[in-house]
């Protein structure tokens, strides 16, 4: 039993494959901010993230329902529990859209920061960027 088990932990060592891989069929941090298209579109997902719908767009009117100012009468977006003063964790999901859409785009932006170093762009792109 002994000679099946240290043969067939051999054979799992010699097949192993190297988790050190670059994909190449998707982006990832080590393989984009090559061209120009690339950073454009990293500063582009900078600002896609102001047109979800917890930021701005529709939802931005029903934004006044949760103050004393309007009433939400059935309760679209989440509005209503935090104008009532009955709002948690459970019954509204405006709190974790909202946060969520915030903090996605802090991290896009900080990304692409972090990359900015890095860059190879002509200083007309730099001016127009």
């Amino acid at each position: 039993m002994k000679k099946i088990l240290t043969g067939f932990v051999f054979c799992l060592s010699i097949t192993s494959c190297s988790l050190d891989t670059i994909p190449t069929s998707q982006y990832v941090e080590d393989n984009f901010w090559k061209t120009p298209e690339q950073i454009e579109a990293g500063l582009v997902a900078c600002y896609s993230t102001m047109y979800n719908v917890y930021m701005y767009g529709s939802n931005l009117i029903f934004s006044e329902t949760g103050t004393p100012n309007a009433y939400n009468y059935n309760g679209t977006y989440g509005w209503r529990v935090i104008g009532d003063g009955s709002v948690n964790s459970i019954n509204s999901d405006i709190v974790n859209g909202k946060w969520g859409a915030c903090y996605q785009g802090i991290g896009r932006c900080n990304t692409f920061i972090a990359g900015a170093p890095s860059f190879v762009i002509s200083e007309e792109d730099k001016r127009r960027w």
